[in-house]
């Protein structure tokens, strides 16, 4: 891995040094350099967590191009180094390629496609560990308007997460849908079928295989008042699912789940975004553990001037297991700034809180992050 790391380190330098701020097949080719530094109470994610000081480069190759469709892909790999607990330095890989479309003006077709890998070492929320996983993606979506209220959709999503000494999932999914545009003034209805199937290794726990079936009813548009909310965009639906609760070898039968998906964004003011969103969905962790996770956020970002901005997010999350009694609720706050020392350069700093409460002593914590970065643009 760490003649892997020099040698795309290598590569990144001499074509930043070749080409600099550069254009290739029409679009901008560019090196992102960040450099952060991270104090964090809580490397582990558990009552017996400990502190650590994280330092992280990440320098990543990145090309786009904008038409009528986009186009983008980028490679980089990000290296943490710890100060005290150096058996947690990785070397973390990450690419991606993103397309959308409509590619002529006026066209009926939309959608996009994206395809990324990365690797990941992070606090993983319900093993109370820090865990890498290697995570492949998959993503294509379109939506096809035959008439001024009509328009189909469509969903494909795949997912490959390998965990180290945990075990390792495949997710596929599939969505059709149906979208009533604007039926009621400026409010549309939406309405889809999801077949999602996932299959975990077993490493962990037992091995699942199970099919999630779920039909959406939602709707989108200008739901609140317009005087009051101007600018504002919505969406909110709500699923009947059937999962499959069962492990292999130990039999189990369905569950019924409600399940609930929604966002708001509203520009509260030219300077001001606000951004509402809510979730309720069946995940299954990396022990092999299926549970119905809800969670509820609220971001609102700022600019200040020209050079600053900031943001907060404010985010809470509850978490209940299907096969015992375990129960899981958190609070976060995270504070961002960033300031614009230049066209190409950005510096910043960043707070965040966590409170994690659990009817098993071992997930109830604090966590305080303090970081500050730089990142610059060639």
């Amino acid at each position: 891995m760490k003649s892997t790391a020099i040698t795309l380190v290598a590569l990144l330098l001499t074509a930043h040094s070749l080409l600099g701020f550069a254009e290739v097949n029409d679009g901008e080719l560019f090196l992102d350099t960040r450099l952060s530094a991270l104090y964090d109470s809580n490397i582990i994610g558990s009552s017996l967590g400990d502190s650590d000081f994280i330092l992280s480069v990440d320098p990543t190759l990145r090309w786009q191009r904008e038409r009528r469709g986009t186009m983008s892909a980028s490679l980089g790999m990000n290296f943490n180094m710890y100060d005290e607990f150096g058996e947690y330095d990785s070397e973390d890989l990450h690419t991606d390629f993103a397309f959308s479309f409509p590619v002529t003006e006026g066209s009926p077709f939309s959608g996009g496609i994206d395809l990324g890998y990365s690797e990941q070492t992070g606090v993983d929320y319900y093993v109370a560990d820090r865990v890498s996983t290697e995570n492949t993606n998959l993503a294509l979506n379109g939506r096809y308007q035959t008439g001024r209220r009509l328009a189909w959709r469509g969903e494909l999503a795949y997912q490959d997460r390998n965990a180290s000494n945990y075990s390792d999932t495949i997710d596929k999914s599939a969505q059709i849908g149906v979208e009533l545009v604007e039926l009621i003034r400026q409010v549309g209805i939406t309405a889809d079928y999801r077949l999602r199937k996932l299959k975990s290794s077993g490493d962990v726990g037992f091995g699942r295989d199970y099919d999630n079936n779920s039909f959406s009813l939602g709707v989108t548009g200008q739901l609140l008042p317009e005087s009051q909310f101007k600018k504002l965009e919505a969406y909110a639906s709500v699923s009947f699912q059937k999962v499959d609760a069962s492990r292999a070898g130990l039999g189990g039968s369905d569950r019924d789940v409600l399940g609930y998906d929604g966002r708001l964004s509203w520009e509260a003011t030219p300077t001001t975004n606000v951004n509402l969103l809510f979730q309720n969905d069946v995940e299954n962790t990396i022990d092999d553990e299926p549970v119905e996770s809800s969670s509820i956020s609220l971001g609102i970002s700022k600019q200040f001037s020209r050079q600053a901005t900031g943001s907060l997010n404010i985010a809470s999350r509850d978490i209940g297991y299907f096969g015992s009694a375990r129960r899981n609720d958190s609070i976060g706050v995270n504070f961002n700034l960033n300031y614009l020392l230049n066209r190409n350069w950005t510096a910043g700093f960043n707070l965040g809180y966590e409170d994690t409460d659990s009817n098993e002593g071992i997930f109830r914590y604090d966590r305080y992050t303090a970081g500050v970065f730089t990142n610059y643009r060639f």
